[in-house]
């Protein structure tokens, strides 16, 4: 099975097991607190965008059009609001966009399923204006709880792992390698929550501080160059 096959069966399962989105996390909540920062129309590029439940309290203000792999989540994105979906296999087909056509990019909880990363980056730094705003959330496999999982022989918490969805595993200091390498400077980066077995989502304040140690990360990063992909970058890069 393919990578991009894998990723649409996780994605039409969960559609049919009634996945209808996040839009009540601290992720939800703090990705919320970003956007409405912007206080005049923008052009959105939702990638990956699953049902767009995070951000179709936006829908109103902004022109957001979403990308997903999962035709029935586009069904969804569309019923809450998305002026236009397409259906798209992200990590290998280019995005159907003119250069810098869009003001802000948002990528929730999409960037570890997809194994050349690289890639996607370049194409999102290609459709984003220079000066536009990445939004970027995923899961960060440093954690307390993955330490204490590896000291017994299992993988960290959200990571690639045996029939996992996840196929690359990032902390924040891979994914500023990662963002710079592709035309972007880091301008926040806080963490959604700091889990801890029984805690739950108590901790949300404290990943604010400590985006590092948070289960999961929150980026906005800024679009400083054109990024142009290589398959000879990737080849003499040192792994981070």
């Amino acid at each position: 099975m393919r990578p991009e096959d894998l990723q649409k069966l996780y994605a039409d399962r969960s559609a049919r097991e009634g996945y209808t989105g996040d839009d009540w996390s601290h992720r939800a909540r703090k990705v919320s607190l970003l956007m409405r920062e912007y206080s005049t129309p923008k052009k959105v590029l939702d990638v990956g965008c699953a049902t767009g439940a995070l951000l179709k309290s936006f829908t109103d203000v902004h022109d957001i059009t979403g990308v997903d792999i999962g035709e029935l989540f586009l069904e969804q994105a569309r019923r809450n609001g998305y002026k236009k979906t397409v259906s798209l296999d992200v990590s290998t087909q280019p995005l159907p966009f003119e250069d810098k056509t869009f003001d802000v990019v948002f990528c929730g909880e999409c960037i570890e399923h997809i194994v050349d990363t690289d890639w996607l980056y370049c194409e999102i730094n290609r459709v984003l204006k220079t000066g536009g705003h990445f939004l970027l959330t995923f899961p960060n496999v440093r954690t307390p709880v993955s330490m204490a999982m590896m000291l017994i022989d299992l993988p960290p918490m959200y990571s690639a792992r045996y029939r996992a969805g996840h196929v690359r595993d990032f902390t924040t200091r891979t994914m500023k390698i990662a963002l710079s390498n592709c035309g972007f400077r880091i301008e926040k980066m806080v963490g959604a929550d700091f889990y801890l077995p029984k805690l739950g989502g108590r901790l949300s304040k404290l990943a604010d501080l400590l985006p590092s140690w948070a289960s999961t990360v929150i980026t906005r990063a800024i679009k400083v160059a054109d990024a142009q992909y290589s398959i000879q970058a990737v080849e003499t890069t040192e792994m981070a």
